[in-house]
């Protein structure tokens, strides 16, 4: 077996690039579809989705809040699933266990 080194050396910008990017607009369809546009359907409205916001023929409270409330459920449910078992955040430096074998 060869030596052993660390899973990646250094981030790449472009694939940090293209991922923010991918989150942005995951957050953006979440927030905009699924939050208000959900709302304003149970709320007994017309949604109309643009490429900037959701329109909703009625204005009730719940359908204002349900976009910010579901950001906060997402972050809440995807920060839970970085943590550690004494329930803070994943180290910085990753695991200390990952590495990958090399041939030479």
């Amino acid at each position: 077996m060869g030596t052993v080194r660390p899973v990646a050396d250094a981030d790449d910008p472009l694939t940090l690039l293209a991922l923010g990017g991918l989150a942005y607009l995951l957050t953006m369809l979440l927030h905009e579809v699924v939050g208000h546009g959900v709302g304003c359907i149970l709320a007994g409205g017309k949604p109309t989705i643009t490429t900037v916001a959701t329109q909703c023929d009625v204005q009730p409270l719940a359908m204002v809040l349900a976009g910010p409330l579901l950001n906060w459920a997402v972050g809440l449910l995807l920060w839970r699933s970085l943590a550690d078992v004494s329930s803070e955040p994943a180290s910085a430096g990753g695991c200390s266990g990952c590495s990958l074998p090399t041939t030479s």
